[in-house]
């Protein structure tokens, strides 16, 4: 069956379930779990109607400025086809809905709508930006009481305290804290963005505007950015209210930016630039995420990403070349974890575009003839293979080809299509591809290993049309190979889900049908087999509590996907550590031009040819006779700091990083062992869900009250909501109200960090070692991005450990609570003797 069929089949069992609920209506008398099934079964099948007829989506993602916007322009044959800048452009998601268009017709947007968030949707963003705003304030250190923050609802109550908070204590107290104060501008703009629309969001979400196509920039382009004011803005109103109506004009688009969800736009595509028909009948639509960290955007851009990432079914990342770092793509790969997406789905899902590679000048000297050769001389190209490597799971050494690996310039390509935007340098351009055109040809003439053949033909394509061509194939090859597995993929999730609530429901049906006219003999009947299978699935429930004794086999469901929990421990703490600003500071500031570095080069010449200690990139002691005054410090006014965060020159502050995050992933996961206890007590609950409309039904509810009504309030619970996850929560809060026990675990945290407070680090000024670990042939930057590396890995793993550590110690001690109480309900159960002596003095069945 091919995957199209797979869909359609898919479609078909949904549509069926859908069908079969409006041609079997439950019987009037039917308990309310009947009810719940239904509506179940009903939101499934839809869901799977909706992904199956959803053309194949594409996120492009990537850091702001990354060039995303002018590449998918240069992609479909139309330069100017969104919005680009130097700056940070792209403020909402755009949704390229791709048609084949006629021949001799240029590529152009027919149609384009603008979608803003519903009321439940601004709520959500609202409090998200809160809940940051305040995690933020108490990491600070600062008594800004941040915390009466919490339940705050401006949109339904008003803004008075939020605006209260922000005036007195963020711009009172907090001094030069404009990480928090772009948070709270940001809830300011959203704050007035909602007056624009006369405090009734209603009319506008929940259906599309119409817009101009050439209005499109005045939706997506952010608003100019200025310095964070001195006070705090105060709303004011509009001497003139808007008039609201279809089609929305420039006005309207500038005052609600902030509520806007995303712009939807119908390109029609120059067949000449990308024939669609290759795509076998595949609809592709492209979702253009904005990049990530703008000021002024950043955490409402991370709560729409979230959103418009459900359904994605590949990912195009787009690095920079000339600093192919990876970590400001992790926020959106966190993202689309926690929406359910498994690592392996990630990794299958990614093609990776290395953009602005004409700013990457080739190798000097005769053409390498081996790849390892060659990327030994070209930094630049070996760390985009490393970044590919990473985001693809692939690896060169074992002889993987990067086959999902693209090396392009949309400027370069521009240039040489004539419309190039000012300070690009045609020449230059055909000139430098043109070199690495002649590198490739000399790569594939000596090395016939499967990877050098790949990087040979990557640098042919970019050569050729600066990569655009094979962009093009690559993309087109994983729409229909690897999008339509991740979409097939997806939907068996949730067939499998419609599968469970479509047995269920079936079975209570036949159970409430087939019940018998009731008689007394019969009632004690009932009783007994009703006893025993509450007695059973009471005995099921202590037997998986044995999860909780080996942590290794425990799970959590994140939107369907069960998860390890200690893998996914794992994950988050790589992920947290790569999130640290730190790192992509201090690799930001190592410029040739970097007085230290100059000063290195002069006295040392190349990297490897000074005398073995004279390098700075070693993490060993430094010398007893050096001033340790003379270099920054975490307590010294001179010490370092880039937007607020402090560039680390001693190991003090990544020790105070470590600790914070390692309480941040804790108290994380502590809200996950609480999910996952209650995930748990779901699945038990199930097992119950047949027995309590029996256990309601009113002969046998009569004979239990007659015969133990002392124990009917402990199998109530029982069958009903045993509230375990709120027992563990309550305990858990007893754990955290000793403030002495509190301060020893952090404490704790802080001497489990990789780092010595008290020495400074590799790249410190007065630090001049080197190891033997670093290759001596290595350039200077080289071995700084090792050591930093390095470093980074060590405190991933430490911190993995210790999390882990603490996640098992509390594990350890949840699994006996839960015995007790389970305990405590089950001694509710009446033993079979004692049942048949109360059935014998009733006088209620044989």
């Amino acid at each position: 069956m091919t995957e199209y069929e797979q869909i359609a089949a898919l479609r078909r069992k949904a549509a069926d379930a859908l069908t079969g609920l409006a041609n079997d209506p439950p019987p009037e008398s039917g308990p309310g779990r009947l009810t719940e099934l239904r509506q179940e079964i009903r939101d499934l099948a839809t869901s799977i109607l909706d992904k199956a007829s959803a053309p194949v989506s594409i996120a492009t993602v990537g850091g702001y400025s990354n060039g995303k916007s002018a590449l998918l322009g240069a992609l479909l044959g139309a330069p100017r086809l969104l919005p680009t800048n130097p700056s940070p452009t792209t403020g909402n998601v755009t949704v390229l809905r791709l048609r084949a268009g006629t021949v001799g017709a240029p590529t152009s947007i027919t149609e384009a709508t603008v979608e803003f968030m519903t009321v439940d949707e601004i709520d959500a963003c609202i409090t998200f930006i809160l809940d940051r705003l305040v995690e933020h304030s108490e990491a600070s250190g600062l008594d800004l009481e941040a915390d009466s923050l919490r339940g705050a609802r401006p949109r339904a109550e008003g803004w008075e305290r939020v605006d209260a908070w922000c005036r007195t204590r963020l711009w009172g107290k907090a001094g030069p804290d404009n990480l928090g104060k772009q948070m709270a501008l940001e809830l300011a703009r959203i704050r007035d963005a909602l007056g624009e629309v006369h405090q009734q969001p209603a009319a506008l979400g929940g259906r599309p505007w119409r817009i101009d196509p050439g209005l499109i920039a005045e939706g997506v382009n952010l608003p100019a950015q200025s310095a964070v004011p001195t006070a705090y803005p105060e709303y004011r109103p509009r001497r003139r209210p808007l008039t609201w109506a279809d089609p929305l004009g420039t006005e309207h688009l500038a005052a609600a930016f902030p509520l806007i969800r995303r712009i939807v736009c119908t390109v029609s595509v120059d067949p000449r630039a990308w024939p669609l028909e290759d795509l076998h009948g595949l609809e592709v639509e492209i979702r253009d995420f904005p990049g990530l960290g703008a000021d002024g955007s950043g955490s409402r851009d991370l709560y729409l990403s979230r959103h418009e990432l459900r359904g994605i079914d590949a990912i195009l990342a787009v690095l920079h070349a000339p600093k192919p770092v990876t970590h400001p793509l992790e926020a959106y790969y966190a993202q689309l974890r926690t929406l359910g997406y498994g690592d392996d789905d990630l990794n299958r899902a990614t093609v990776v575009a290395a953009n602005f590679f004409d700013q990457v000048g080739p190798p000097v000297g005769a053409p390498a003839t081996r790849l390892n050769g060659l990327l030994d001389r070209a930094s630049l190209l070996r760390d985009v293979c490393v970044a590919a490597e990473n985001l693809t799971v692939r690896s060169q050494a074992r002889g993987e080809p990067l086959d999902r690996l693209v090396l392009v310039s949309a400027l370069a390509a521009l240039a040489g299509a004539g419309v190039a935007p000012p300070g690009i340098d045609a020449v230059s351009a055909v000139a430098q591809r043109s070199a690495w055109s002649a590198t490739g040809q000399a790569l594939a003439r000596g090395d016939e290993g499967r990877p050098g053949r790949r990087i040979a033909e990557l640098l042919g394509e970019y050569g050729y049309d600066s990569g655009l061509s094979e962009l093009r194939r690559v993309v087109e090859e994983h729409a229909r190979v690897h999008g339509l597995a991740n979409k097939i993929a997806q939907l068996r999730r949730a067939e499998q889900r419609l599968d469970l609530a479509t047995s269920r429901y079936a079975e209570q049906l036949t159970w409430l049908r087939n019940r018998n006219t009731p008689t007394s003999d019969q009632d004690g009947r009932d009783l007994r087999e009703l006893v025993g299978e509450l007695a059973a699935a009471t005995n099921a429930m202590r037997r998986d509590l044995a999860h909780f004794r080996a942590p290794h086999r425990l799970t959590t469901e994140r939107d369907g996907t069960r998860v390890a929990l200690l893998r996914a421990i794992a994950a988050d703490s790589r992920q947290e550590v790569d999130s640290w600003p730190h790192w992509g500071i201090i690799i930001d500031r190592l410029d040739a031009t970097h007085p230290w570095i100059r000063q290195l080069d002069q006295a040392t010449g190349p990297a490897g040819s000074g005398h073995p200690d004279d390098h700075p990139f070693d993490d060993g002691p430094v010398d007893d006779d050096v001033d340790d005054d003379l270099g920054p410090r975490p307590d010294n006014p001179q010490y370092g700091a880039t937007n607020g965060v402090a560039v680390p020159n001693h190991g003090s502050v990544l020790v105070d990083q470590f600790a914070r995050s390692a309480a941040s992933l804790v108290t994380r996961y502590r809200a996950v062992l609480l999910d996952v206890v209650g995930d748990w007590e779901g699945r038990q609950r199930e097992r119950f869900a047949l027995l309590e409309p029996r256990l309601a039904d009113e002969r046998i509810r009569a004979l239990v009250v007659r015969l133990f009504p002392d124990r009917v309030s402990r199998i109530d619970r029982l069958v009903g909501d045993a509230r375990m996850r709120h027992r563990v929560a309550t305990w858990l809060t007893g754990l955290d109200s000793a403030a002495a026990a509190a301060e020893a675990r952090q404490d704790r945290r802080r001497r489990a960090a990789p780092f010595d407070p008290d020495r400074r680090l590799p790249w410190h000024p007065e630090v001049i070692r080197v190891t033997d670990e670093v290759n001596r042939s290595q350039s200077h930057r080289d071995r700084h991005v090792f050591t930093v590396n390095r470093m980074r890995l060590a405190a991933e793993s430490r911190l993995t450990e210790l999390v882990q550590g603490e996640i098992v110690e509390l594990l350890a001690r949840i699994g006996p609570v839960l015995d007790r109480y389970l305990d405590n309900l089950g001694a509710g159960i009446p033993s079979a003797r004692h049942l048949e002596e109360l059935l014998r003095t009733s006088g209620s069945g044989s």
